[in-house]
């Protein structure tokens, strides 16, 4: 879903606003969006690194002031803090609020078309024995993609699908051009050495359907070593999590109990067991969750 601000219409208008401005003319804006450019295309959001940054900074420059006046308001209610001073805190807080908003606004791009790149991922051996089958049936090959639109089972590939029968169907590109297109968009690999191996095939004559078993068996073939691989993977971290997280905090307790009944610890066991329970073992347990689920193939997101 396509987050509110980038409507086109709000987009355009804080474009325009942000070059009357001068803001595109910043060199660290200016480098910002040639390293950002190439993540709008394969990400599928379909407009200029300029209209992006113009939105972003527009936006940003927006809230500031309501973020300031909140702040203030709140700092001003609860008594904690009144006058210059809280006006001084709340611009401050408010800066460092604008800067992290303007930093996920630079990293939006990227993880959208790691989103598009998983989902395509996982579903791209399945979704190309799927076209082998539609193939071996005798259709023409925009009708294989055609069909495929109808299942939205496939997620971002059934979408790539429905652009390239619309292309054909509605604006009268070849096969060729709208393949060679969407194969130069996508930011899976899988699915981009799919649709070049398909344009090499129309261009030769060959089989469509023999190439489309072929890459079937190879995608299932590297998803069944990937998920070998992952649950080998797994089995460590299980052992990882076991020592770390079980035993260790078991043998820690016991050694500090110890040395806590027969020297100076600095401060009291009874401290250090909170020290350990409620701050060190959450953050761990969450750092080790995001390992795992960082670890994990793309193809079985």
């Amino acid at each position: 879903m396509e987050i509110p601000v980038f409507n086109k219409s709000y987009r355009i208008f804080a474009y325009r606003i942000c070059r009357r401005l001068g803001l595109f003319a910043i060199p660290y804006i200016v480098q910002q969006m040639k390293s950002v450019k190439p993540f709008l295309s394969e990400a599928g959001m379909r407009m200029t690194e300029e209209e992006y940054f113009g939105t972003v900074m527009f936006t940003v420059l927006v809230l500031l002031p309501f973020e300031i006046f909140g702040i203030f308001f709140l700092l001003g209610n609860s008594n904690f803090m009144i006058g210059p001073a809280a006006f001084l805190l709340s611009a401050l807080v408010s800066m460092v609020f604008s800067l992290a908003l303007f930093g996920m606004f630079l990293i939006y791009p990227a993880y959208k078309r790691d989103e598009i790149k998983r989902d395509v991922e996982s579903n791209v051996a399945y979704s190309t024995m799927h076209m082998a089958t539609i193939a071996g049936t005798g259709v023409p090959i925009y009708q294989i993609f055609e069909m495929m639109a109808d299942f939205p089972e496939y997620g971002q590939i059934s979408q790539e699908c429905k652009r390239i029968s619309r292309n054909i169907k509605f604006f009268g590109y070849d096969m060729v051009t709208t393949l060679s297109e969407t194969a130069a968009k996508t930011p899976s690999p899988s699915f981009k050495d799919l649709l070049w191996g398909m344009v090499s095939i129309i261009r030769t004559g060959g089989d469509i359907r023999m190439f489309l078993v072929e890459k079937a068996r190879q995608y299932l073939e590297k998803q069944k070593n990937t998920e070998k691989e992952y649950l080998e993977t797994l089995a460590v971290m299980a052992e990882l999590y076991i020592t770390i997280f079980v035993a260790g905090p078991i043998l820690i307790v016991i050694m500090l109990t110890i040395m806590g009944s027969m020297s100076n610890l600095g401060l009291p066991v009874a401290t250090i067991f909170a020290i350990l329970i409620y701050f060190i073992l959450p953050l761990g347990s969450v750092g080790y969750m995001v390992m795992l689920e960082g670890s994990k193939p793309l193809s079985l997101e």
